[in-house]
Order: C-alpha cells, then sequence, then structure tokens
C-alpha cells in the first residue's frame, strides 16, 4: 500500500524492494485484507499500487528498477459513457 508514495505495509518495505524490486502490487477488495477496513463504495474494487522506484520509460525490463510504465491512452467523456447505458 502506497499512499503519498510511501510504502505502509507491514514489515520493512526497503528489504522487499531490496529482494524482489518495486513491483506493482494489487488489493482485491472482496478480500478484506489488507485493506479496505471499512464498509466502502466499491465493495469489488481492486486498488493497484505503483511504486515510483518501479517506474521506467517504454517496456518495462523486469529489473528490479524497472517493473512499470505507462503510456497516455487519451481519456474517456461521461457524454460517451452515457452512450452504453
Amino acid at each position: 500500500h502506497l499512499p503519498c508514495h510511501i510504502c505502509t505495509g507491514a514489515g520493512d518495505c526497503m528489504t522487499q524492494f531490496d529482494k524482489y524490486g518495486f513491483v506493482p502490487g494489487c488489493n482485491d477488495f472482496r478480500a478484506d485484507y489488507p485493506f479496505p477496513v471499512d464498509a466502502n463504495s466499491a465493495p469489488s474494487g481492486v486498488w493497484y499500487s505503483l511504486p515510483l522506484g518501479g517506474r521506467c520509460s517504454g517496456d518495462p525490463t523486469g529489473a528490479k528498477d524497472c517493473t512499470w510504465s505507462y503510456e497516455d491512452a487519451g481519456h474517456v467523456t461521461l457524454e460517451s459513457l452515457e452512450e452504453f447505458s
């Protein structure tokens, strides 16, 4: 869990990052572990964390410091979503 890009998970984050690299994580809300601890408006949601130490340009290589990247995929307007309802 990386709110404000700070590891708040149990244990020593840097030991884990040193061992496995800055890998993306996810939390399936249906599992109720480790988050969320309270009821929320998205009980079937999934929370992804992308540690900044793993961000790289281009395709990820899998190196400890190059585990994810992104590219702008444009935008979706509310009006275009309403067409499907």
